[in-house]
Formats: C-alpha cells, sequence, structure tokens
C-alpha cells in the first residue's frame, strides 16, 4: 500500500504541496464534467436515432452520394487500405492485448483492466448491434467494393 507522500509524487505534488482546490475550481471542474456528460449524452442519443433509422433502411441515399464521391477521389483508396490494417483481422486484439500487458508490466492494474474492459465490452456491443440490426454491407454494383466482409454494416468496426 502506497503512503501518502508516494501517492502526491506520483499524481505530481511535490514535498509539502496540498491538493486544496478552490470553491471556483470545483465550480469549473463541475462545469466541465457537466458538459461532457452533456456531450456524451446527446451523442448518445444521435447513435440511437442512427440505429433505428439503419435497422428501418437498408441503405441510405445520403450515404451512397457520400461513398461514391470519396471513391472519386485520386488516392483515396491506397491511403484508406494503409491507414485500415491496424483495425483489420487481428491486429487490433493483438495490439490491445499488448498494451494491456504493457499496463500491466508497469504496474497499472487499473488501467490495464479498464483497456481489457472497454475493448472487450465494446467488441461484445458490436456484435450484438450488428446481429439486432442485421445491415447489409453496399453491394459491389452500388458502391466500389474493395473485399467483400461478411459481417453486416452497422455499427462500423
Amino acid at each position: 500500500m502506497k503512503g501518502e507522500s508516494e501517492l502526491k509524487e506520483e499524481v505530481g505534488a511535490g514535498a509539502g504541496e496540498t491538493f486544496e482546490e478552490t470553491p471556483r475550481e470545483r465550480r469549473r471542474a463541475a462545469r466541465r464534467l457537466l458538459r461532457a456528460e452533456v456531450y456524451y449524452g446527446a451523442s448518445l442519443l444521435a447513435f440511437a436515432a442512427l440505429t433505428v433509422f439503419a435497422y428501418t433502411h437498408a441503405y441510405f441515399g445520403w450515404d451512397l452520394r457520400a461513398a461514391r464521391a470519396l471513391q472519386s477521389l485520386t488516392g483515396l483508396r491506397e491511403f484508406m487500405r494503409v491507414v485500415s490494417i491496424p483495425g483489420d483481422g487481428w491486429t487490433a486484439h493483438i495490439i490491445s492485448a499488448a498494451t494491456v500487458l504493457g499496463f500491466l508490466a508497469a504496474r497499472r492494474y487499473s488501467e490495464g483492466a479498464a483497456l481489457a474492459l472497454s475493448t472487450g465490452g465494446g467488441a461484445i456491443l458490436s456484435r450484438t448491434f450488428k446481429t439486432l440490426i442485421a445491415r447489409p454491407r453496399p453491394a459491389a454494383d452500388l458502391v466500389e467494393v474493395f473485399r467483400a466482409i461478411e459481417s453486416k454494416s452497422f455499427p462500423s468496426g
């Protein structure tokens, strides 16, 4: 168990320094937290609305137009192929597992556990939503398909 002086050093306080927050700092921190919660809640509501639309419509006119417009840009296909490598197949799982192991080796147990739970939970949620919504990926006659992928398209990932 760490002593008080070790904890202060870990979070940045030097010898003799204290962490007394002023009422103004607490109000500012509370406002920032509230703002973050509002943005998070609004994002969840937007995702829920998009989920309902994706469930009820196989394709949107605007997303097909956007996909075609993006595919017409010169050089974008190769760039997107390269930047997608970390998220393809087992690569993302390997990167996450290595990072968790790094946290554990550095004795950052809570960070390692948080990363393991968030990546595992995210994967479970993604598969659950994909199964429930079952939105098909765009067909090759609608857009240029780089590689056929068996999983459903919503949510992405």
